[in-house]
C-alpha cells in the first residue's frame, strides 16, 4: 500500500498538512517510505517494458520571473504531453526528472520539443533544458531499486 507522499502516476500528491516537531524522526521516514513506494510502483510497471526513456529537465527562468511560478508551469506544460503512465518527479525548483516506460529516443525528443514550443508560445514563460537516455530497465543500474 502507499505511503502518504505518493499516489501514483498522473496523480497529485497529498501530504498530510502538519507541523513536525523534529524533521530528521518524523518527515524523514515519512518521505523515504514516499520514495519507496514510487520506486516499487516504476519497477513494477517497467518490468513489462523494453525500454525505459528518463528525461531530466531544467528549468531556465524567464528575467523576474518566480520560480515557483516557473515550475509550476513547466510541471503543467509537461503533463499535457506525458502519459498517464509518465511519472515527473521535482528534484528542486529548477530541475525535474521524467520516468517515461516503453518510449524509445524520437517519441521522448518530438513530445519534448512539443514541450518548449508551448512554453515559447507562453508570455514571460521558462525556458528548459533536456537531457535523454533510453535504457532498457535491467540497464537502469539499481535506479529503481532493482539489482545493479
Amino acid at each position: 500500500m502507499p505511503g502518504p507522499g505518493y499516489s501514483g502516476p498522473g496523480k497529485k500528491r497529498d501530504l498530510p498538512r502538519r507541523q513536525p516537531t523534529d524533521p530528521t524522526t518524523d518527515d524523514q521516514p515519512r518521505a523515504l517510505r514516499a520514495v519507496a513506494d514510487f520506486s516499487r510502483d516504476v519497477r513494477t510497471r517497467t518490468e513489462r517494458e523494453d525500454r525505459l526513456a528518463i528525461a531530466h529537465v531544467e528549468i531556465v527562468e524567464a528575467p523576474g520571473a518566480d520560480a515557483g511560478d516557473a515550475l509550476r508551469r513547466v510541471t503543467q506544460t509537461s503533463a499535457a504531453h506525458l502519459r498517464p503512465q509518465d511519472w515527473t518527479v521535482a528534484l528542486g525548483p529548477a530541475e525535474l526528472v521524467c520516468v517515461m516506460p516503453g518510449l524509445r529516443l524520437d517519441d521522448v525528443r518530438s513530445r519534448f520539443a512539443a514541450i518548449e514550443q508551448t512554453l515559447a508560445a507562453q508570455e514571460a514563460a521558462p525556458a528548459i533544458r533536456v537531457g535523454l537516455a533510453v535504457v532498457a530497465p535491467d540497464e537502469a543500474g539499481g535506479l529503481f531499486g532493482g539489482p545493479p
